[in-house]
């Protein structure tokens, strides 16, 4: 899980990651495929055909994308889709899928949506003032990062 308020560097470090763990999809549920994505893409000069970026229209559609041989998937953002945390585990399982969950936060500073997205991750990066924290990890040490 990915989160933080906007503008903070978590697309940008979800495209990084995805783009290292091809063959990915990138999900673009908040800005679809306009322009955003695309100067993002070539900001960070990314023109691989193995980093796939769709922009679904329903759930079963992100179903769907997850089945197609994908090594990652980045849903951005989970906030605004119907997708529930316990859908993403059962992707992610049934599809030997690593998934990366972008959220937004509230204005008090809490992950959108459902507590169970911080609960059911095994990973959580706080992105702020462009860098992320490490603030869960069942792998390793906790850490601080500044946004690539």
């Amino acid at each position: 899980l990915a989160h933080g308020p906007p503008g903070q560097g978590k697309s940008t470090w979800a495209l990084r990651f995805a783009e290292g763990m091809r063959p990915a999809c990138y999900v673009s549920l908040e800005e679809g495929l306009g322009p955003a994505v695309a100067d993002r893409l070539r900001r960070l000069e990314i023109r691989s055909t193995d980093l796939r970026v769709e922009e679904p229209k329903t759930a079963q559609e992100i179903v769907e994308l997850a089945g197609k041989g994908y090594r990652c998937m980045v849903i951005d953002s989970v906030t605004v889709s119907t997708l529930q945390p316990e859908d993403c585990l059962t992707l992610a399982r049934a599809n030997n899928l690593v998934i990366v969950a972008v959220a937004q936060e509230t204005k008090a500073g809490a992950t959108a949506g459902s507590s169970r997205w911080s609960y059911l991750a095994d990973v959580v990066l706080g992105f702020v003032t462009l860098r992320f924290t490490v603030e869960k990890s069942r792998f390793g040490a906790l850490i601080s990062e500044p946004v690539l």
